[in-house]
């Protein structure tokens, strides 16, 4: 279960997961602040704490549901992610994990890197992906989700 805290002087939203890394480390799943929303690294664990599969694909896959699921809880989404950084143990894994990537956010076309790294904190992690996405501005209408376009003058 995901729950948001809100601090209002700097109008920022906080998203914290059932990770157990997030209280030792002293961390949010995700932060909107200042027209953005901001995703930590994430893996391929599941919702239920276990590890999904134990190829790159297989947890390039589960991250991006991941993704998606922070995104949301902050209003935002996939088709709005601005930039990514994808960290990858094998270069061999390339290939399937950009095929992965393309899937969740080709239609965004975000700013990307893609760093090979020597491991991660759990030997079993074999990819990892933060996300940087727009954040939807408040409804004037009420309408949630709805965005108004500015008249231009002149």
């Amino acid at each position: 279960m995901n729950r948001t805290v809100r601090t209002d002087p700097e109008k920022v939203s906080r998203l914290a997961s059932e990770s157990p890394w997030e209280p030792l480390a002293g961390y949010s799943r995700a932060v909107k602040a200042g027209g953005f929303v901001f995703v930590s690294g994430t893996t391929g664990f599941g919702q239920d704490g276990r590890m999904v599969g134990d190829t790159a694909e297989a947890q390039a896959e589960q991250a991006a549901k991941n993704i998606a699921l922070a995104l949301k809880g902050l209003g935002s989404g996939p088709e709005r992610v601005v930039r990514t950084r994808t960290y990858l143990v094998d270069p061999d894994d390339v290939p399937a994990v950009l095929e992965v990537h393309r899937r969740h956010f080709g239609r965004a076309r975000p700013a990307a890197t893609l760093v090979i790294v020597k491991g991660f904190v759990d030997p079993r992690m074999r990819v990892e992906i933060e996300a940087t996405a727009l954040a939807l501005a408040a409804p004037a209408t009420g309408r949630p989700g709805r965005m108004l376009a500015r008249k231009r003058r002149g």
